[in-house]
């Protein structure tokens, strides 16, 4: 046994390091696509999009706080991956 990871609510170990490496990579994944989607997002124009004040404000906070989520999972994933 290795550790036990909470995300994946079982012991990490010889039989199973390999679907949580793979996990890793996915989660990681995840959070560069996201990044990159929210960076896409913001250097197109939205046709579609209500263009009132309050919609932009709310387009903002969730932007900031959906980068800062994924970067910190990103990061941690990463680490963790390192170690493995």
């Amino acid at each position: 046994m290795d550790h036990h990871c909470p995300w994946i609510n079982n012991c990490v170990g010889e039989f199973n390091q390999k679907y949580f490496i793979q996990f890793l990579l996915y989660v990681g994944l995840a959070s560069i696509y996201t990044v990159a989607m929210v960076a896409l997002s913001w250097t197109r124009e939205c046709r579609d999009c209500n263009h009132e004040i309050i919609f932009k404000q709310h387009r903002v906070i969730h932007s900031v706080i959906l980068v800062i989520e994924s970067l910190l999972f990103g990061i941690f994933v990463i680490a963790i991956m390192c170690d493995q």
